[in-house]
């Protein structure tokens, strides 16, 4: 039986505001198995915003799980697998990634479902599916074990171009009867009740702030990572620590993030038992169509020092210039920045074409709320044979959040953390049927799951790192996040 081709309707609408979209479809985010996501550059900014899903796919305990989450979505099941009955869900056992095959199997599985229903879809990878491309050892499990991917598959989606000011309205269905969809639009054009979430997100709670590790168990790790860098085994470990606290209102707390702390990404991704939402300035993979060459690129993020505040908390110029130079002339961040531009490039030469890889920024800076970091942009160009998939399985996880060389730097990480990461360190972003994906690197972030926060901050740890100075670093990277919360 042949599979059958998706009808997919578009319309044009008027509202070019994400937030506020997203707040009206989703009921300020209430929704699960819906997502927000943007990105900011330069004079622009594209939004995907995924207010139904018909299909979650999660894999986890190497199996591959197709969870239907509307009729639509069990038709999508039945069709794929051929199946006679619908069904709500359909799981395959995943066999041990082949020594010799490139992409994971997983992988394989995803990319060819996008391609026979060419579909646009969101995609979130966690720090652990790095395991399914290496062999590392185990950790100890946490409470609520996260899936190593989580894809959501689209039934009513919508596209943002702020300057273009343009909004695509997109609904998928096999049928082509489509007043579901004729009557959210006619919804959206009338007047709406403005998000705000004054009340919510004003009520004064003391919240509890809880650290693993503590700051003299963290500088042990340090230490004991600067051991294994004087040994040789590796020239850079990224280490990072959970900061945990109460969050009633992640909407809200999402919110006030993107006010406080602009950045190239931000994300609010609600599944069924926990919300991820943050604020990141580091692009993970993008694969972009230019001139019919797809162009892939990465965007290195290392180097930190603190932004340079007044007396009343305030950005004091003549401090940050001061900070900025520091940064700029400091050999222990500009060693550890160029390390990570070198795996950089590395990853990317995996799967460009020959002579096509490039650093088409060095050492620049990027200024945020707390902090300021050093950053590069590196691109190469992809062969027709390979796309983002083959990019996902050759670059992540970027070397930015484990260390260099990066597989013996996340078994360390391993090894001294002694905890799985979940979603930080992970992607986050869209595939689309072209061959082309956005992802932005899970930092800046909270992850929450039954009214607990946990945000997640590292640091790169070289040779010459000072371990107080490192605690200090996980401190203002998180500290953005929980002033938010």
């Amino acid at each position: 039986m042949k599979q059958r081709t998706l009808n997919h309707k578009m319309q044009k609408i008027d509202s070019i505001d994400a937030l506020s979209l997203y707040a009206q479809l989703t009921n300020n985010g209430r929704k699960a198995n819906s997502l927000l996501f943007s990105n900011h550059e330069k004079d622009d900014c594209a939004s995907f915003i995924i207010s139904q899903s018909a299909l979650k796919i999660e894999y986890i305990d190497k199996h591959l799980i197709y969870h239907a989450l509307t009729p639509f979505g069990e038709q999508l099941i039945q069709d794929y697998f051929q199946l006679q009955n619908l069904t709500k869900q359909y799981t395959i056992a995943i066999q041990d990634h082949a020594p010799l095959s490139f992409i994971h199997p997983a992988l394989e599985k995803i990319n060819q479902f996008i391609k026979i229903y060419k579909v646009k879809v969101a995609i979130l990878f966690s720090f652990e599916f790095y395991d399914c491309i290496e062999s590392l050892p185990t950790t100890q499990e946490t409470e609520n074990n996260f899936p190593q991917l989580i894809v959501f598959v689209p039934e009513l989606y919508f596209e943002i171009k702020t300057k273009t000011q343009i909004c695509l309205a997109h609904f998928n269905s096999f049928s082509n009867n489509t007043n579901v969809f004729e009557n959210i639009i006619s919804k959206l054009a009338e007047p709406q009740k403005t998000h705000l979430l004054t009340k919510e997100s004003t009520q004064k709670i003391e919240p509890t702030l809880s650290i693993q590790p503590n700051d003299s168990e963290f500088i042990r790790q340090i230490a004991t990572a600067k051991q294994n860098i004087q040994k040789g085994n590796v020239y850079q470990i990224v280490l990072s620590r959970a900061f945990s606290l109460p969050c009633p209102n992640p909407f809200a707390s999402f919110e006030q993030l993107r006010k406080s702390n602009p950045t190239a990404y931000q994300f609010y991704y609600h599944c069924d038992h926990f919300i991820v939402f943050g604020a990141s300035p580091e692009t993970s993979i993008k694969v972009e169509n230019q001139n019919n060459k797809k162009r892939i690129t990465l965007h290195p993020i290392a180097g930190t020092k603190p932004r340079g505040f007044d007396h009343q908390k305030n950005i004091a110029t003549d401090i940050d210039v001061h900070n900025e130079k520091a940064l700029l002339s400091d050999p222990k961040e500009l060693a550890e920045h160029m390390m990570l531009v070198d795996l950089a490039r590395n990853d990317i030469s995996k799967i460009a074409i020959a002579g096509t890889t490039k650093v088409t920024a060095l050492t620049q800076v990027s200024k945020h709320s707390e902090v300021m970091h050093l950053y590069s942009i590196v691109e190469g160009e992809l062969p027709t044979t390979f796309d983002c998939i083959h990019a996902f399985s050759a670059c992540l996880n970027m070397g930015t959040l484990s260390g260099a060389p990066k597989l013996k730097a996340t078994k360390l990480i391993k090894e001294i953390e002694q905890t799985q990461r979940g979603a930080y360190g992970g992607a986050i972003g869209w595939i689309a049927a072209d061959e082309t994906c956005d992802t932005a690197i899970i930092i800046r972030s909270a992850c929450v799951q039954n009214g607990i926060a946990t945000i997640r901050a590292g640091a790169g740890i070289v040779f010459d790192s000072d371990p107080k100075t490192e605690v200090t670093e996980t401190y203002l990277k998180a500290k953005t996040v929980i002033n938010a919360i």
